[in-house]
């Protein structure tokens, strides 16, 4: 009778195993680092190893089928401890809980819904990984040579070395979907600590916060960091808004933009790292004339974080391709830097799916300052 591989998910026939084909049963020994005794026979060699997990766990006095689960769950840790790119340790922490809690009198109970398969993702998430890293290695050594940005087809070479990541089945199978789920998780990690958004401290604000773990949402994010205030103050996109409301209210002693059906709305067109993050938002302006007839303003800027539209490659190319260079990034910060014209305009379409699959989520943005003492250009 034929049986599923717990690590690798394929199907088996070898009848002395019950939870790992033999190559797989050779790689977890390996990853545990057992070597097996010749005297044990060979239908005895899986218990072999799941009792001496139990016995490593201080776990002894459990049933064959408790210490095959016992044994899947710390093997998931181990490989947990191997993934590069992003941090697991909630997930670990998950798994550690169940296995000390794990008795005799718990019978075999299974994981809960999120756990459930999760050395099968876990273990494909680990050769993902190993692959990502592979293919980073690859980038980098074409950008030493020079073969980045060189031709269209490089460009294309690049974005295939990446799109792996984003060929998901339907939201079907609890396995498929933990492993696809951490898979484009990882990408984003990449994205976010060395790569496009090296430079956008907006951004990789927003998407940090976007990128949230299975089951979790993300709240409001308010913009409190000093220098992003600071450059928005000065940005001559805003600068020229809150001019023309100023000029729309110029008469008046108060006044507040807010009104029901009519919205200030503006869009940064200067700034990529604000054109970027914030696409389209609502901007509330609250002034009032103080005794130097100059003006005290109250700002809110709402946006929604999300990613609405595809971009083609010809729009990014043109929006985005003033990205700055910065001497001290690491090789890989630079690789991807490098490749912005290939990698870059398909950040937002593979957001797109990373959305729909959960692992992006959207949600409001607001921006709240003072600029008091203003006068307006030209006054």
């Amino acid at each position: 009778m034929s049986k599923k591989c717990r690590l690798c998910g394929r199907t088996f026939n070898n009848s002395n195993y019950k939870l790992f084909g033999t190559s797989c049963f050779k790689a977890v020994c390996e990853l545990l680092n057992i070597v097996i005794p010749k005297n044990v026979k060979e239908k005895d060699k899986e218990n072999y190893v799941c009792s001496l997990i139990a016995k490593k766990l201080n776990k002894k006095n459990l049933t064959i089928k408790q210490k095959q689960h016992l044994t899947e769950m710390y093997i998931t840790t181990l490989y947990i401890d191997k993934i590069q790119y992003v941090n697991l340790n909630k997930l670990k922490k998950k798994i550690e809980k169940q296995i000390d809690k794990m008795n005799f009198f718990t019978g075999i109970l299974l994981p809960n819904k999120d756990l459930s398969m999760v050395l099968y993702s876990i273990y494909h998430l680990y050769n993902a990984t190993e692959t990502f890293k592979l293919n980073l290695a690859e980038i980098e050594k074409m950008n030493k040579e020079g073969k980045i940005n060189d031709n269209i087809k490089n460009d294309k070479k690049v974005i295939q070395y990446f799109q792996y990541i984003f060929k998901v089945n339907k939201i079907l199978n609890p396995k498929e979907y933990t492993l696809n789920y951490y898979r484009q998780y990882i990408f984003w990690e990449t994205v976010i600590n060395g790569g496009l958004l090296f430079n956008y401290r907006l951004a990789a604000k927003l998407l940090r916060h976007s990128l949230s773990e299975i089951g979790e949402e993300p709240k409001i994010y308010n913009v409190t960091d000093k220098k992003i205030i600071e450059d928005i103050k000065n940005d001559v996109d805003f600068i020229a808004k809150i001019d023309e409301i100023i000029a729309e209210h110029f008469k008046e002693q108060n006044f507040k933009t807010e009104s029901i059906g009519e919205k200030e709305t503006f869009t940064f067109e200067n700034n990529t790292d604000f054109k970027f993050a914030i696409h389209n938002a609502e901007i509330i302006v609250e002034g009032t004339r103080n005794k130097e007839n100059n003006w005290d303003l109250y700002i809110e800027i709402l946006d929604r974080f999300d990613f609405t539209d595809f971009i083609f490659p010809e729009e990014y190319n043109e929006k985005y391709k003033e990205i700055d260079k910065n001497e001290n990034k690491t090789s890989i910060q630079k690789v991807l830097s490098n490749v912005k014209n290939g990698l870059g305009y398909s950040l937002n379409n593979m957001a797109l799916i990373s959305v729909q699959y959960g692992v992006l989520k959207e949600y409001d943005v607001k921006i709240t300052f003072n600029m008091d003492n203003y006068v307006k250009e030209g006054d």
